[in-house]
């Protein structure tokens, strides 16, 4: 697991290309993981920032790592704009609700600058219908709907990107199947840390999870949206840059 996520994280940098004196956002920042990647690549503290709605999250990183944090939501609230050279997230268009989509990606289109670019790392579905499945997951994540493949392309494009490149990925299995059994193994310190009941939610949520990715209905998205310059126009189209990849040593 270890050097799976230290895979995916090198894979998602290289999509990034940090450089340094550019203005970077990171989208649910986390604990501040990939905002060290940043900084370790480009050496410029001053120039990278992050949004977080965990006030704990926003303590320790503030506390132990020193960087630019803030306590925002990047749906709800304002963004500047104009401001940021690269915006990236893995893992929160799972939280965009529907209605919320096409909006919060004009209003993060519009945060970057004119050749700015944005790339996302999440859930999506294949299909456009919601499968039983995905329903079942409000048990564990209430609000979050993982939006189709074709709805989240034509939302980007309607907020003016351009879709540089996307991609595919069904390796997430393999990381509930590894979760899962280390949770196993290591049961009753498990249940120390969070009680029985939390114990128990999670040794259903890993098979029902790993159940929903085997059947391929709903698989690991990443893209890679340009903001063109003021004299170019956007374009709708993304017939031909399509990339579908299964990488096999890349965690979700």
């Amino acid at each position: 697991l270890e050097e799976a996520q230290t895979n995916k994280a090198r894979f998602i940098m290289n999509l990034v290309d940090p450089q340094p004196g550019e203005q970077i956002l990171e989208l649910g920042c986390g604990w501040g993981g990939m905002l060290q990647e940043v900084f370790d690549r480009t050496g410029d503290r001053e120039s990278l920032r992050g949004y977080t709605i965990s006030r704990q999250q926003l303590e320790f990183i503030r506390r132990n790592r020193g960087f630019n944090v803030e306590f925002k939501n990047f749906i709800t609230d304002e963004l500047p704009p104009a401001t940021f050279d690269k915006i990236f997230s893995i893992g929160v268009w799972e939280h965009v609700r529907p209605d919320d989509l096409r909006p919060t990606l004009a209003k993060l289109f519009a945060a970057l600058r004119p050749g700015g670019k944005m790339i996302t790392h999440f859930f999506c579905r294949l299909e456009r219908a919601l499968p039983v499945s995905a329903l079942v997951g409000q048990i564990f994540f209430p609000g979050s709907v993982p939006h189709s493949f074709p709805v989240q392309l034509r939302a980007a494009q309607e907020a003016g990107f351009r879709v540089a490149h996307q991609s595919l990925h069904d390796t997430y299995k393999n990381t509930l199947r590894h979760w899962f059994e280390r949770l196993v193994a290591n049961r009753q310190r498990a249940i120390e840390l969070v009680g029985v009941q939390t114990y128990n939610k999670y040794l259903l949520f890993f098979p029902c999870s790993w159940k929903y990715f085997d059947d391929v209905q709903g698989i690991v998205f990443r893209l890679v949206l340009l903001k063109p310059n003021s004299a170019t126009p956007p374009r709708r189209a993304v017939r031909g840059e399509n990339l579908t990849t299964r990488d096999q040593n890349s965690v979700a």
